[in-house]
């Protein structure tokens, strides 16, 4: 009985000794950075999993940062809108806090958490997607509640971090990165993704036509895009009032795209809509509109593209100019053409403005409307 005993604590040291070890290499490695721990280069200083993990990092950084401002939206603006470019013309520090494939149920649940533990939470720049505002967009399977409002990370979260399959190959994953990139960060600490995390995590070797081809089939076929689609507002107006509840600035932008994406929200029947969502945000609060026909987005597709990687995300170059004309509308740098600021008073005018410059566009260019056409299912 008592070699059993013995055998038995044997086992159970060894469990134990293993799990510690394992545990102890993820939180040293740090693969989704959730545990500040000392970086090391060649080892775990660029975090190469944070990309495919953007809900609890996020999450973290909120609590550890606490920023007094916060940019709120989905990967558009998390590959595109760079808080460096805006401290230099407002001197304030934001934090990057978009989410791939957001919707704005996602978008309050993280607003809260912001403000939850930054009480004094000043102001919010939130970049307006059409599609995140689909009733039937279900947000992401990764989304948990449960970690938010609170200052702490989760024992959930703490046992997938560091005990589960997924973070051992996360770790290895991001030595070997390391090893390989030493000097190349793939999400800054501002929470930019960088060029290196796009051309990695998003483009992924793809030609620029196979970009487009992938992101406007994925709008049109998905259900969650613009597949089937009911809008809803509901988050988007809790947001809102929280904002003006606490007297907290809010810059609201639509965000550019490039115009075969306008084409596919026109060929999936949701025009009316469109416009029907664009005069509701409008009466909430003032927006800056960079969606349209505009020198920016009617950018010849191409290899050598200056402003999109795909139809839907912008590039960083067209990022600063949004935050040009929101911040510094005098600068001549933004084309005249790029960012209208809607309300109440101008949007009926506006709106038929876009659609004059809609059918121009597509007289002109008959080719890439078919292009687009020919996606439908």
């Amino acid at each position: 009985m008592k070699k059993y005993r013995r055998w038995n604590f044997i086992l159970f040291g060894g469990v134990l000794s293993l799990m510690v070890a394992v545990g102890l290499f993820n939180m040293f490695i740090d693969p989704y950075g959730i545990w500040n721990s000392p970086p090391f280069q060649r080892v775990n200083a660029h975090k190469s999993e944070q990309y495919t993990h953007q809900r609890i990092f996020r999450a973290i950084d909120l609590e550890r940062l606490k920023p007094k401002e916060i940019f709120l939206g989905s990967s558009r603006a998390f590959f595109g809108l760079d808080p460096k470019y805006y401290k230099t013309l407002t001197g304030k520090t934001a934090y990057n806090l978009s989410l791939n494939a957001i919707n704005t149920a996602e978008e309050l649940a993280y607003f809260k958490h912001a403000l939850y533990n930054q009480p004094d939470l000043q102001e919010v720049v939130i970049a307006l997607d059409f599609y995140a505002f689909n009733a039937y967009h279900e947000g992401r399977t990764d989304f948990s509640a449960d970690r938010l409002n609170k200052r702490r990370i989760t024992f959930e979260d703490t046992l997938n971090s560091l005990l589960s399959w997924d973070a051992c190959q996360s770790s290895w994953d991001t030595l070997e990165y390391n090893l390989e990139y030493p000097n190349t960060p793939l999400v800054e600490e501002n929470g930019l993704l960088t060029d290196a995390g796009i051309k990695r995590h998003h483009v992924m070797n793809l030609s620029v036509p196979e970009t487009f081809d992938r992101e406007l089939s994925t709008y049109l076929y998905s259900k969650q895009y613009f597949g089937t689609y009911k809008l809803t507002m509901d988050n988007y107006r809790e947001l809102i009032r929280f904002c003006q509840e606490k007297s907290i600035k809010v810059t609201a932008y639509i965000s550019p795209a490039h115009a075969t994406l306008w084409e596919a929200i026109k060929i999936a029947g949701l025009w009316t809509v469109f416009e029907e969502w664009k005069k509701e945000v409008s009466t909430l609060t003032p927006v800056w509109d960079f969606s349209g026909y505009t020198e920016i987005t009617t950018e010849p597709i191409s290899e050598t593209m200056q402003n999109f990687w795909d139809s839907s995300h912008y590039k960083k170059s067209v990022g600063n100019l949004v935050i040009d004309r929101m911040f510094n509308p005098q600068s001549d740098k933004v084309p005249v053409d790029f960012g209208i600021l809607i309300s109440p008073d101008n949007i009926d005018a506006h709106l038929a403005k876009i659609q004059r410059d809609q059918a121009a566009w597509e007289k002109k260019n008959p080719d890439v409307m078919n292009y687009v056409a020919r996606m439908k299912p």
